[in-house]
């Protein structure tokens, strides 16, 4: 075989190995985002479970929820990192 072939096959050969090794880097990256972490409690400090957090962005009137666990805390993921939010809690208390 000529030199040239093999060179260029070997050259073939590396780039595409460069580019496979970087593709799974590139499909892991997404873009960045925020969350708030929170407790929800009354006026005398007791945790509200099963309350619903509401996150709403003022300017694009996005709206991420997330429902407090049994100790009263809660994550609202994924939201966008600029812009202001609107936070709203609903709790309906249990019927007895």
């Amino acid at each position: 075989m000529n030199p040239r072939a093999n060179f260029i096959g070997a050259l073939v050969f590396v780039l595409t190995s460069l580019f496979l090794a970087q593709t799974p880097s590139a499909r892991a990256q997404t873009a960045a985002t925020g969350q708030i972490v929170g407790t929800i409690t009354d006026p005398s400090k007791s945790t509200i479970p099963q309350a619903t957090v509401t996150a709403t962005n003022t300017a694009t009137s996005l709206v991420r929820t997330a429902e407090t666990n049994d100790d009263g805390d809660y994550v609202v993921a994924l939201l966008p990192p600029a812009g202001d939010l609107r936070r709203r809690i609903e709790h309906r208390p249990r019927q007895r």
